[in-house]
């Protein structure tokens, strides 16, 4: 155990450092979508500008909202909240509930300001105003999700990082700063 700030052991927290046995031994995360998304943990979706990754991020939500499959990958059945950045959804919302997607359980927030920390010039890191928001949509979707008995939600989605994130997406500084927030972010609706 490591000593905490009176000097005392502090033996509630784990080590940061174990064995590779230890960890290999602990139980996976679990997975909201087969082989691709698992709880408390980030995925990316890489394609060119307008391959159509809005469209499929919303036919995976509509699938995890339904609790049903997603291109033959199960999905553990959740409240999905798609934080979007890319302007209007709704003619491809429209579209997927044309095509018999359930979409109850999805629910849209409309964002404008970047998720990325402001870092001033002594380093210090403040939330920003979007990263703000989005953790207070977010928790009033969760108590919204808890009063109305439905599932609580699993899945968070961003569309797109590049329009949530300030700065350049090459910078490991802007994108580091912007891991954290998003993290925080996540937070406010574990699992």
């Amino acid at each position: 155990s490591r000593p905490d700030a009176a000097g005392q052991a502090d033996t509630t927290k784990p080590p940061r450092w174990q064995c590779a046995d230890v960890v290999i031994a602990e139980p996976p995360p679990e997975a909201i979508v087969e082989g691709l998304v698992w709880a408390d943990t980030i995925s990316v979706l890489v394609g060119a500008s307008s391959a159509g990754k809005t469209f499929v991020l919303l036919d995976l939500a509509a699938s995890v909202s339904a609790g049903l499959p997603w291109l033959h990958r199960g999905v553990i059945e959740g409240s999905v909240v798609y934080l979007g950045f890319e302007g209007h959804v709704g003619l491809r919302l429209r579209a997927l509930r044309e095509a018999g997607q359930w979409l109850k359980h999805l629910y849209i927030i409309r964002a404008g300001d970047p998720l990325s920390p402001v870092i001033d010039r002594d380093r210090a890191e403040t939330p920003s105003r979007g990263e703000r928001d989005a953790i207070r949509d977010l928790k009033q979707i969760t108590t919204h999700v808890g009063d109305a008995g439905h599932p609580q939600v699993r899945l968070l989605i961003v569309d797109t990082v590049r329009a949530s994130l300030a700065g350049s997406e090459d910078s490991s500084e802007a994108a580091s700063a912007y891991l954290r927030a998003v993290r925080r972010i996540m937070a406010a609706a574990p699992g």
